[in-house]
């Protein structure tokens, strides 16, 4: 019985949500308004090079503005890193060339990756506190 009252005082003062945040997605360089964004949520280096997001979020371009794009996610306060693909053809994958080069746009949250390698998280990642807006911009790569 005494283990029953411990169980319901713990559950009476646990939180039953966690603290949610914004983050406003403003992505930029858009070539098209063709296909879909694929939004990935990554909450570390480990997820990140698993390709094991945390969450997949598809976005229509239809109001793709000048090669601006402007998304709103909520997510509970953490770190994250966020990826981008421009899936012009709605395949729900990265396309590549005969030589493995992208053949679609990719990007990352206030990261712009020059390189042809996979960047790092820690280039990408960002903090989202409760009840705060987070402001991240993605300039699209097109290779």
């Amino acid at each position: 019985m005494k283990m029953i009252k411990s169980l319901f005082v713990a559950l009476l003062f646990t939180p039953l949500f966690s603290y949610a945040g914004e983050v406003v997605v403003t992505i930029k360089n858009l070539e098209s308004n063709k296909g879909s964004i694929r939004l990935h949520v990554y909450t570390g280096e480990e997820d990140f090079h698993n390709k094991k997001p945390y969450k997949i979020l598809t976005y229509s371009k239809q109001k793709e503005t000048n090669g601006i794009l402007v998304l709103r996610v909520t997510l509970p306060a953490g770190e994250y890193g966020i990826s981008l693909l421009d899936d012009e053809n709605n395949n729900k994958q990265m396309d590549y060339n005969i030589v493995h080069m992208p053949k679609e746009g990719f990007g990352f949250s206030d990261y712009y990756h020059s390189g042809l390698s996979m960047p790092q998280y820690k280039n990408f990642k960002f903090i989202l506190e409760e009840a705060t807006p987070k402001n991240v911009t993605v300039k699209m790569r097109y290779l």
